[in-house]
């Protein structure tokens, strides 16, 4: 399941998002969207949560 995440800070990094968003399911990837041209945080994000059978 991918989880779009906006309104972040322009300093936040994978591992910091991914230690936020762990209380929530097993987190497989995180990933922040960077300004090429800038080279910070757009201060948007993806959350890849692992998919778990019961």
């Amino acid at each position: 399941m991918n989880i779009s995440v906006g309104n972040l800070s322009g300093r936040i990094i994978e591992s910091e998002l991914s230690e936020l968003f762990t209380p929530f399911g097993i987190v497989y990837r995180a990933e922040v969207i960077y300004d090429n041209y800038m080279g910070r945080s757009t201060g948007f994000a993806f959350n890849a949560y692992a998919e778990v059978a019961l």
